[in-house]
Parts: C-alpha cells; sequence; structure tokens
C-alpha cells in the first residue's frame, strides 16, 4: 500500500474520531468519563511511527539467496530507516486491538541499489501497569510484509516485489505525558516466509518459500481519542 494512501486514511480516521468525541462531549451534561483513571488506555489512540529502524534478520536476504529456482547475488540487505502510522482501540485499560502501516529503506552492501520493506499488522495488545505513568505493554498478531525494489532503474532477474503472511510479536514501554498525549517505544519480530513473486505484471507462487523474518524498533507519538464515556 502507497504510504500517501495510508497517510490519507491516518488523517481521514483522526478528523472523524475527533468529531465524534466532540460532538458526543455537546450532547452530555456531566464531566467526562472516557476513561477509568488518568492514564486508563480506554478509547481509541493514533500515531505516528518515527523513526523506525528495520534490519533484515533472516538468511534470505544475504547474499546467494535462491529466489523462485534462479540464484541472486548482491542482495545483502543493511539496517534501513522509515516511518509508519498506527490506530488502537481499547475497550478495557490492559486489553487492546492495534492495526500498524510501517515502512523501512534498505540499501544493498557496495551497491547501488535500494528495497522498502513494508508490513501491515493486525494484532492485539496487553497493558500492564495501567493506572501508572509508565506502562509496559507485549502483543501479538499477524503481518502482510512486502519487498520491493524502490528503483525503477535496476532490476534483478525481472524481480520487482516479494510479498508473504506471517505472525510477530511486540514489546514495548508507554509514557502517558498527559491526558492527550503518549510517547511510546517498541520493538517488534516477524516471523515469516515469502511464497509470492511478481515480475512486472505476472506474479507466481514461490515453490520453495524462504525466510524473510525481521526485527524492527521505533518511537511513536500517540494522540488520544475521546470516544467512550
Amino acid at each position: 500500500m502507497p504510504a500517501r494512501v495510508v497517510g490519507v486514511v491516518f488523517l481521514a480516521t483522526v478528523l472523524l474520531a475527533t468529531a465524534t468525541g466532540d460532538s458526543s462531549a455537546a450532547r452530555s451534561k456531566r464531566p467526562s468519563r472516557w476513561r477509568t483513571s488518568r492514564y486508563g488506555r480506554q478509547g481509541a489512540e493514533i500515531w505516528l511511527e518515527a523513526p523506525r529502524l528495520g534490519l533484515a534478520t533472516a538468511k534470505g536476504y544475504r547474499n546467494g539467496a535462491r529466489l523462485y529456482g534462479n540464484k541472486v547475488d548482491d542482495f545483502d540487505l543493511l539496517p534501513g530507516w522509515g516511518f509508519g502510522f498506527g490506530l488502537m482501540f481499547a475497550l478495557y485499560d490492559q486489553f487492546a486491538v492495534e492495526f500498524r502501516y510501517v515502512q523501512t529503506s534498505h540499501d544493498v552492501a557496495n551497491r547501488d541499489k535500494r528495497w522498502d520493506l513494508d508490513q501491515m499488522f493486525a494484532g492485539a495488545r496487553y497493558v500492564f501497569f495501567h493506572d501508572k505513568q509508565y506502562q509496559v505493554f507485549v502483543g501479538a498478531g499477524g503481518v502482510r510484509q512486502t519487498l520491493e525494489l524502490d528503483s525503477t532503474e535496476f532490476f534483478l532477474a525481472n524481480f520487482e516485489r516479494l510479498s508473504g503472511y506471517g505472525w510477530y510479536s511486540t514489546a514495548g514501554l508507554d509514557y502517558v505525558a498527559s491526558s492527550r498525549w503518549v510517547v511510546s517505544l517498541r520493538a517488534d519480530y516477524v516471523l515469516m516466509k515469502y511464497d509470492h513473486v511478481l515480475a512486472g505484471t505476472d506474479e507466481k507462487e514461490i515453490e520453495v518459500p524462504f525466510d524473510g523474518s525481521s526485527f524492527g524498533t521505533s518511537i511513536s507519538f500517540n494522540y488520544r481519542i475521546p470516544i467512550w464515556w
């Protein structure tokens, strides 16, 4: 999914959720009770993840990896930087579901090539110490991951994009700075295999899927939306 499309969806979510919260507050004559405590996470949050550091950890990203029967050289991906967006819904202080999109760009060692690693996460998280200003969380879920050339000038054996599905685990620390803002530090590990390749307009299944696991860490700035009372 192009980053600009994700950005538009992110902005639309901000405007819609904020308008919902404001209209509900106008109808209510009681003080707002959309959280169980000052630091409670019940409600919704949106965030920007930046900077994002991605590490292509699997052997499939190294020189000599075999893609759909062809031996590939010069595929040694370096650590890359990027950004992301996220959205979380919490019916309870301890438990929430979240959806994220992150992208990092990776240069190839000793070559003038760059690859984009795109990840779409959908999962759940559990929050510890939800009544404190500092809160620890863990989570897990599913991920769709793609790897594609970030240039129209270079092609690798007619290869443009790899894709696959897998699982992820995440852990992090939230700092509840105010009633509306949270700053987070988190790390993710993705366990997956690439099983499809897109060459030009022709997408085909990879006979022997190869390891595409990765690690990432990021800082995020969360805006808390009052949509429950």
